[in-house]
């Protein structure tokens, strides 16, 4: 044990003594030394609550994807029983039962016959019009799903939704597509020239401005017959 003095008379005094044994002056203790307290972090992360919500949004997104999944089966069945337009007709029918979406469908769905330049631009434009209207539907009804419940779920509902409401906008538009290939006697194959880039281009423009053939064509009537 460490020896240690009285400041008054300068007699040695063991540590832990009150008075002094030669003079009796009172003897000031040290503090005792404390270990430093433990830091607290700043910011707390619920681990347990973080994993739970993951756990949540990846069920709902299975969930989601397997009901998506469900709906492309039925399609394809559908299309196998009575070919490719099975498979429209039956997309046609479900969309068709929402507002707007008869008009959509009505203008865009055409399985026979030759579309002239300006029905496709005003059938183009409608379609794209309610599609647009559909999608910022979907984006708000993603966004408040997402601020009141969760914002997980609100990530997967807005591209389930997304997804769900492109679906006969993109459908629709190879339909017109074709249908105005075919009133310039050209396969609807080529619309596949819409994938390449810079071609697709100059694809839009001659499908949007290039006239029709004159009378009747291997793909049906003359839709101008009459008014020439």
């Amino acid at each position: 044990m460490a020896t240690k003095f009285c400041p008054n008379c300068g007699a040695p005094v063991e540590a832990g003594t009150r008075f002094c044994g030669s003079c009796g002056k009172v003897i000031e203790q040290e503090p005792a030394q404390q270990a430093p307290a433990a830091q607290q972090p700043m910011f707390q992360v619920n681990k347990e609550a973080i994993q739970q919500n993951v756990q949540q949004a990846g069920q709902e997104l299975q969930q989601g994807l397997n009901e998506l999944r469900r709906g492309i089966e039925s399609f394809q069945a559908a299309g196998r029983a009575s070919g490719w337009q099975g498979l429209v007709i039956s997309i046609a029918r479900f969309y068709v039962s929402f507002p707007l979406m008869k008009s959509l469908v009505h203008h865009m769905f055409i399985l026979e016959g030759r579309t002239n330049r300006l029905r496709y631009f005003t059938d183009s434009l409608i379609g794209w019009l309610i599609g647009c209207l559909y999608i910022f539907l979907a984006v708000v009804v993603a966004a408040l799903i997402g601020g009141i419940v969760n914002e997980d779920l609100g990530i997967v509902l807005g591209f389930l939704l997304g997804i769900a409401v492109s679906v006969p906008t993109f459908v629709g538009g190879i339909l017109l597509t074709r249908s105005r290939l075919h009133d310039m006697n050209v396969t609807g194959w080529a619309y596949l020239a819409n994938f390449i880039p810079y071609v697709n281009c100059i694809f839009a423009l001659i499908v949007l401005f290039a006239p029709g053939t004159k009378g009747p064509n291997q793909y049906g009537a003359d839709p101008l017959a009459g008014m020439r």
